[in-house]
């Protein structure tokens, strides 16, 4: 969509190719936006398992 372009990147030997700052706060919130839903399941299933781990042990 044109969101990103070669500008966003930088490349070193210790970590490779990365998006740059500016890059990182367009990229997460639009991938955020389409993800979302996708993400809710696991999500919510996290947290009923950690709520009964609380209830079993009556944190």
């Amino acid at each position: 969509d044109g969101l990103l372009s070669p500008n966003h990147f930088y490349e070193n030997k210790e970590h490779g190719c990365r998006l740059d700052k500016q890059g990182r706060s367009a990229f997460f919130p639009a991938w955020y936006d389409e993800a979302e839903q996708w993400l809710q399941a696991p999500i919510r299933d996290s947290l009923a398992l950690m709520l009964g781990s609380l209830r079993q042990y009556r944190y």
